[in-house]
């Protein structure tokens, strides 16, 4: 219906919107495009000063999700019992470093999460 919005989508775009300020701070943050979100919301690359000049390194995407009400979930069995392998491959494909984010609007803060770690299950098993 036009004029109207799903409330919980809402809140996760203004969850995006305060991890973006965030993530700003840390370097240059670029949102993705809400048709173009395949599970990524934000290109990011650290800002180092260097003779007051910023240059930038260490590119990463971020995955943002609200406190309490966003599960990040890769692979597993989904509701109709069938093995989510897709997932898996898509995660393990990324070329960038992945971080999951969440955001806590009531406390105004975010928890960027590292889930390189995935590796090691990988190649441990």
């Amino acid at each position: 219906m036009p004029g109207t919005q799903w409330a919980p989508f809402r809140e996760g775009n203004r969850s995006e919107y305060l991890a973006q300020y965030f993530l700003s701070a840390l370097g240059v943050s670029v949102p993705v495009p809400r048709p173009e979100d395949i599970g990524i919301d934000f290109y990011c690359a650290l800002a180092r000063e260097e003779e007051k000049r910023l240059t930038f390194h260490s590119p990463f995407a971020v995955q943002v999700g609200s406190e309490g009400t966003k599960q990040f979930s890769y692979g597993g069995i989904d509701k109709h019992g069938r093995w989510q392998k897709e997932q898996l491959d898509w995660i393990f494909s990324q070329e960038l470093p992945l971080f999951v984010c969440t955001v806590d609007k009531k406390s105004v803060q975010i928890k960027l999460y590292a889930i390189s770690p995935m590796w090691i299950v990988r190649y441990s098993h």
